[in-house]
Order: C-alpha cells, then sequence, then structure tokens
C-alpha cells in the first residue's frame, strides 16, 4: 500500500493535514511528536531516526500511511516511500499559524523564526 511523506517548512499545514487524514480513518504518523526526530548536538539540527521509521513503515507494509515532518535526513527514507509531497505557504500565513499554534513551539522565537525563513 501507498506511502506519503508531507514536508515543508514549519507552519505550512503538515500537521493540520495529518490530523484531517486521521479522521478520514488514514494510519498517520505526526514525525514531530513521540521520539521520530530528535535533536543531534554533532549535527545541531533535528534528524529524523531514519531506522524507527523505516521499521515502522515495514511493519505497516499493507496499509496506507501517512507520515509528517521535515529534516535534512529524510532523503533516507525516500526509498521506501511512493510520494513525497512538499507543502509551502506565504512567510505571513506561516508566520501567523507559528504564532497561533499550541501544539509545537518551534519557530515563536526570533531565532528559530529565522532559520525558518533562511
Amino acid at each position: 500500500m501507498q506511502k506519503v511523506l508531507l514536508t515543508g517548512m514549519s507552519g505550512v499545514g503538515k500537521s493540520t493535514i495529518l490530523n484531517q487524514l486521521k479522521v478520514e480513518g488514514f494510519l498517520t504518523v505526526d514525525l514531530d511528536n513521540s521520539g521520530w526526530i530528535n535533536y543531534d548536538v554533532k549535527e545541531e539540527d533535528y534528524l529524523m531516526d531514519t531506522t524507527k521509521i523505516i521499521d515502522f513503515i515495514t511493519l505497516h507494509e499493507k496499509e496506507v500511511v501517512f507520515l509528517a515532518g521535515t529534516t535534512i535526513n529524510q532523503i533516507h527514507i525516500y526509498p521506501y516511500l511512493d510520494f513525497v509531497i512538499s507543502l509551502t505557504a506565504p512567510l505571513e500565513v506561516m508566520k501567523e499559524r507559528i504564532q497561533n499554534r499550541e501544539n509545537n513551539p518551534f519557530g515563536k522565537t526570533e531565532d528559530e523564526w529565522s532559520k525558518i525563513v533562511s
């Protein structure tokens, strides 16, 4: 069955879409939660736990799975996916969404916002 990654910068709507897909009965994984993505001190960035994600995809090979997240190492899970959908939004929309969201604090500081727009 199909495996789909929704990717894009913070505030583009990945979690919103994922939540709707979950309501519609699809198996979904928000990679920003539950230890799927961790801060790597050596890389000074967040990285996906690709082994954990690949194991999950393999375990659910007979199901449609939607994943959402963005990291610099996400390319390592591409061979296990059928589609990668990159979402975008205008910067002002992204900033408003980030400032108003309650499920993820990333992007609310000026330093984090500058990382998003750079």
